[in-house]
């Protein structure tokens, strides 16, 4: 690639021009990706936790004196 720019052609369409512009493509797809996974596992967490709330609860209320036996 070097050559290329010491010879003042244009390296648009070199096989090694085209292979490093496709290296943060790659990356940030790759990085999107993996971001969306962890946000959609972290909302799926928290949905759950917020469910078992009321079941934690129920279960810490003091039960009426007469159901105690």
């Amino acid at each position: 690639m070097s050559h290329d720019i010491i010879r003042h052609k244009s390296f648009d369409g070199s096989e090694q021009f085209q292979a490093i512009l496709k290296l943060p493509a790659e990356l940030i797809a790759a990085i999107k990706n993996a971001a969306g996974a962890i946000w959609d596992k972290y909302w799926e967490i928290r949905d759950i936790r917020r469910r078992e709330i009321p079941d934690r609860l129920e279960a810490l209320k003091w039960k009426p004196f007469h159901e105690i036996r």
